[in-house]
């Protein structure tokens, strides 16, 4: 979370900008709450704001956060619960002010500008046909955004994002179509409104059939805003050069969703771009800071979502076979994942090319009926430049976008791993095989390498000493063998392993006795716990058989033993 706690000050000091690179603010609003009873409380708007906030921080000069945090998203986002403010009418204004004194400098001086406000939370319609959103302590009416934002900014582009039930009237007015119709709504729009009148301002939001705001407890995210997040990190990206723009971003959501066919589910998306410049974009991965990029390669395809180390999903997709395409991840360790498998990406600031996916397995939680219904039906279909072309033939206010410089797509960038190494040091205590009764003391060096599905080969050195009276036992040992690791959470494993060897054994007693070729037999369980990065803790516990050379004759001793130890991970 330092990044966040570096990004959502209300000013960011950051390097000076060449003039032709704009400056943009963003404006990020937040709200479980409603004041009317008769809407049931959100549960993930604020966790939306938040996780808002961090995307467009990676694309602009200050992001200012006004949102209540409830006691989950405080635990999990602890810097944002002390940057953000409360989403009240005044501190809404106060945002506004301070950020329109800032563009209209930039503008004076020549440089480009841009302001991003995005919104999530209850949206409603009254008996007089009027829209509003919730603020804290007020209603924000369609009044209000049209006075305070859309036609006070003094910004070159002004992009709106809401994700709230009736938020196409927000901009669409009264009596310009029924809730129950969507699409005779928007032709109604489309025939004239009072955003003619602000050709620098765009318009980007979904409503369902129903009128409802989706949520998924599975990501803990509104099902618009997770979209539309995933299509602005580089999945919706159709021309693949770089640059998110409204068609590409509405087509995006709308493929994602198409299958969302229960009665209420249906998402409709809303995309009106900036009419000075209808391919304006919302998001250029060429101007993202702190993120590095992943270039998914031909062969990786299906449904795949990207997952933080707190469990929050930064993108999920459906990625055509036989196309390569470009995300914009955080810098920190996430994991690539689909309904089986999963690709560890190690914290880092290169840009990773991903050829395949691997045959690591990982633990899938249990998940309810409503649950089952959203994966079933979300990202069923690959997003690529056919369902691209055919929803905007349809969509006569939004321009298809041309072909481009495609971003990332050379053989330059480097390949991760697909494979894990785990080197691992432990303590060992156990019975000698050679002294019945007595405790032999050690330490073990141990490598493991999965293969397949949690198969793997293991490697083991070790070393141990015994004491009978003031004589002392020492053994040495190299091992080879077989392993197979259960995932049984995200960061609990259980495994199993085989190994066969040999060793030396000597008494060094008056005189000294060794026998340099005891053949050594093992099976044991482990269990592994992961600490942070690549740190992981584990405590094994095995039994093993001894071929020992006892006065001249060949014996076999045994024992059992436990281990506890620290291994890394490498990816």
């Amino acid at each position: 979370m330092w990044l966040l706690a570096a990004t959502l000050a209300l000013t960011v000091p950051v390097a000076p900008a060449a003039p032709t690179e704009p400056l943009r603010h963003v404006i990020v609003v937040g709200l479980n709450h409603s004041p009317n009873p008769a809407l049931k409380p959100l549960r993930y708007a604020d966790d939306d704001a938040v996780q808002y906030a961090q995307l467009f921080s990676h694309f602009a000069d200050r992001v200012t956060l006004l949102a209540v945090l409830d006691d989950d998203t405080q635990r999990a986002s602890p810097d944002a619960a002390k940057l953000a403010r409360p989403p009240t009418k005044k501190a809404l204004a106060d945002a506004l002010k301070q950020s329109y004194a800032v563009l209209e400098e930039a503008s004076r001086a020549g440089r480009p500008t841009e302001l991003l406000f995005v919104y999530v939370g209850h949206g409603q319609v009254n008996a007089l046909g009027q829209a509003s959103v919730t603020l804290l302590d007020a209603a924000l009416t369609r009044n209000d955004v049209f006075e305070q934002i859309v036609a006070a900014s003094p910004a070159d582009h002004t992009h709106l994002l809401v994700d709230a039930c009736h938020a196409f009237a927000l901009v669409a007015g009264r009596g310009e179509g029924k809730d129950d119709d969507g699409d005779a709504a928007f032709a109604s729009f489309l025939n004239g409104h009072d955003l003619d009148r602000y050709p620098n301002v765009g318009f980007l939001t979904a409503a369902t059939d129903s009128q409802q705001t989706h949520e998924w407890s599975r990501i803990k995210s509104g099902v618009f805003s997770h979209l539309v997040r995933s299509a602005l990190s580089g999945a919706g990206d159709v021309n693949h050069d770089g640059v998110l723009e409204y068609s590409e971003v509405a087509a995006f959501v709308d493929n994602a969703s198409v299958d969302l066919g229960g009665k209420g589910q249906r998402l409709r998306t809303f995309a009106w771009p900036p009419q000075r410049d209808r391919r304006q974009p919302i998001v250029d991965l060429h101007k993202a800071k702190d993120v590095r990029f992943a270039v998914l390669g031909d062969a990786v395809s299906g449904r795949l979502f990207v997952e933080r180390e707190s469990g929050e999903r930064w993108a999920e997709f459906n990625k055509p076979r036989g196309k390569k395409w470009t995300l914009a991840l955080p810098r920190e360790q996430v994991f690539l994942r689909n309904d089986q498998n999963e690709l560890v990406l190690a914290a880092s600031e290169q840009t990773l090319r991903v050829d395949e996916m691997p045959n690591a397995a990982y633990a899938i939680d249990s998940r309810g009926s409503a649950d089952v219904a959203l994966q079933a039906a979300l990202f069923s279909r690959p997003f690529d430049d056919g369902y691209y072309r055919a929803f905007v033939q349809a969509k006569p206010e939004l321009h298809a976008v041309t072909e481009g410089k495609p971003f990332l797509l050379d053989e330059s960038t480097v390949r991760p791993r697909a494979f894990s190494a785990e080197l691992s040091a432990a303590y060992t205590i156990g019975g000698s095989g050679l002294v019945i009764g007595a405790v032999e003391h050690g330490g073990r060096l141990g490598l493991r390498v999965p293969i397949i599905e949690g198969f793997g080969l293991a490697g083991t050195v070790d070393v141990g000493s015994t004491a009978v009276g003031a004589v002392s036992v020492v053994r040495g040992s190299v091992l080879a063998g077989a392993f197979y690791r259960f995932t049984l959470h995200r960061r609990v494993g259980l495994g199993f392993q085989l190994d066969l060897g040999w060793g030396a054994m000597s008494i060094l007693g008056t005189p000294p006795s060794t026998d340099p070729t005891v053949g050594i037999g093992r099976a044991g369980l482990w269990l592994d716990v992961l600490l942070a990065g690549g740190l992981v803790a584990v405590l094994g516990f095995n039994g093993e058989g001894q071929v020992v050379t006892v006065d001249g004759r060949e014996a076999v001793r045994g024992g059992v033993g436990g281990s506890f130890g620290l291994a890394w991970r490498w990816f």
